[in-house]
């Protein structure tokens, strides 16, 4: 293998970590926001993922935008628009939780605009927290309960000092 392959392997690497890192702060920042704290966040390769108290439901309009929240921070961090970065699965999920709650097509289009717009907003207006906890992510890795309750509430704080 070339030495520019090896660089660009790498390379592709570390973008994958920190769009997991910043998709995976979104998600759990705006559910702290919403009064859920997740009890585990990771971006390690093959186990990345927010957990969630086992049990406890969220009502299905804030799923939603949790769900949604992942892909607003990523494609706020990438800088790519909705057409440019396309359908992913955890928004083609949200948007069949839409139309389950609200049989009506013209309603269940309205409500899934609406709760988009209150996942981009939250993470647009929290961005500088997500960044600090996608950059603890980084530093990390794996987050569990008080610590990661800890660090959510950290960055919350820290952000206010930004402004």
């Amino acid at each position: 293998m070339k030495v520019e392959q090896i660089v660009q392997q790498e390379y592709k690497s570390q973008t994958l970590i920190m769009d997991t890192a910043y998709q995976t702060a979104a998600v759990a920042m705006v559910a702290k926001l919403l009064g859920f704290t997740p009890i585990r966040a990771s971006i390690r390769p093959g186990e990345s993922a927010i957990d969630f108290e086992p049990g406890e439901s969220l009502p299905w309009q804030t799923a939603v935008i949790v769900k949604l929240a992942g892909g607003c921070g990523l494609r706020k961090w990438t800088g790519e628009t909705l057409k440019d970065f396309g359908p992913d699965e955890d928004r083609l999920a949200a948007r069949r939780m839409v139309e389950r709650a609200t049989p009506d097509a013209d309603a269940a289009d309205a409500e899934f605009k609406i709760l988009d717009a209150r996942a981009a907003h939250l993470v647009e207006t929290n961005w500088k927290a997500i960044g600090c906890f996608a950059m603890h992510l980084l530093e990390e890795e794996n987050l569990k309960f008080e610590a990661l309750e800890g660090a959510l509430d950290e960055m919350l704080a820290h952000a206010k000092t930004l402004n």
